[in-house]
């Protein structure tokens, strides 16, 4: 019977550092990510979605749940390293940043990463004063949003990034909009003359609501443009900074 046992946790073993190496292949290696702050940009914007759901290894191929491989990030000397895998969801390896990278590089992955450490934190909070009213007077609360997806946009016109991502987000919107539990709303920090100015000559398929800029940036604590924001129940689901990541998250979110 021991002998059996032991057999058992060998062939565990080899499973493990089998599949272990497998997952060790990264997309990109972290000498050519590491060059600049140009190819690592060019690799995280690509490669790197925290928000959505992906299996997480520290350095030594532990592997680690969601809470532990951003702890890990939090510490800000790691670079989660995208691998190659058979599956449609994320696996990321942590790559211990030394002092030998350029400090310039260092503090942007560093911020990069910190933002996604704060979007990770607000997963599972309540969102503040969930009341709004879009420019055709239409309500969302909680009673009228009652288990619907809301999917939140923050932005202003003055945002050149917030403007260039909308035909994306209409096709987004047009993708699923067989489904009347998900619902597409951006809160502008602009005036509501301003957003009635701005629509005549833009088309954005999202619902809109003029918000205040205390609101977002005081209560949410929201600084960068744009964000995405999924709600439910007025509980926090996931944050996102692009139309990309948003696409990925809410496909694992809804199917269209």
């Amino acid at each position: 019977m021991k002998k059996i046992f032991n057999i058992v946790v060998v062939l565990s073993t080899l499973l493990i550092i089998a599949c272990s190496s497998n997952l060790q292949k990264p997309i990109t290696p972290a000498s050519e990510i590491l060059v600049n702050s140009d190819t690592f940009w060019n690799y995280y914007y690509n490669h790197v979605n925290l928000s959505d759901d992906f299996v997480g290894y520290d350095e030594n191929n532990k592997l680690l749940n969601r809470k532990e491989f951003f702890s890990k990030i939090a510490l800000g000397y790691y670079l989660p390293i995208s691998l190659e895998t058979q599956d449609s969801i994320k696996h990321y390896k942590l790559y211990e940043i030394t002092t030998a990278v350029d400090s310039e590089l260092r503090d942007n992955i560093k911020n990069a990463l910190k933002q996604d450490v704060k979007f990770f934190n607000m997963e599972g909070k309540t969102i503040p004063k969930f009341d709004f009213i879009d420019l055709n007077a239409k309500i969302y609360n909680l009673k009228t949003t009652k288990n619907q997806l809301v999917v939140l946009k923050f932005w202003f016109i003055g945002c050149g990034a917030c403007i260039k991502e909308m035909p994306a987000l209409n096709k987004l919107v047009a993708k699923y909009s067989n489904k009347p539990n998900v619902k597409f709303l951006s809160l502008a920090t602009d005036t509501e003359k301003q957003l009635y100015d701005f629509f005549e000559k833009t088309i954005f398929s999202y619902a809109t609501a003029s918000v205040s800029d205390d609101y977002v940036v005081n209560e949410l604590e929201i600084e960068a443009f744009p964000t995405h924001m999924l709600v439910k129940n007025g509980k926090i689901l996931r944050v996102v900074s692009t139309e990309k990541q948003l696409e990925d998250v809410l496909l694992r979110q809804v199917k269209p």
